[in-house]
């Protein structure tokens, strides 16, 4: 297997955990999480006790998923040649983000 094939093997693989993630917390904050000041300090306590950690998990998630993407595009593109699939990803991702 060629390099450039392993590392986009291993990006996507990546890609696809951290989307994996997002959606999960995503989905799990939307009906755990409630915007109210005096909750939001109490959920800002011990980082595994309530919902932080869910927040703190989608907050990485959300910090990778973009070069993550990036590194997964250029490395297809030079690997394949495949960047119409590629730009079409990017887009989707900058898009969501």
């Amino acid at each position: 297997m060629a390099p450039l094939t392993r590392a986009h093997r291993i990006l996507s693989v990546a890609v696809v955990v951290v989307a994996a993630v997002l959606a999960g917390t995503g989905v799990w904050l939307t009906f755990n999480y409630r915007p109210d000041a005096a909750q939001a300090w109490a959920d800002l306590g011990i980082p595994w006790a309530g919902i932080a950690w869910a927040r703190l998990a989608h907050q990485v998630a959300s910090a990778l998923v973009l070069p993550l993407v990036v590194a997964l595009v250029v490395v297809g593109v030079v690997a394949s040649r495949r960047w119409r699939a590629a730009t079409a990803l990017l887009h989707t991702s900058v898009a969501l983000a």
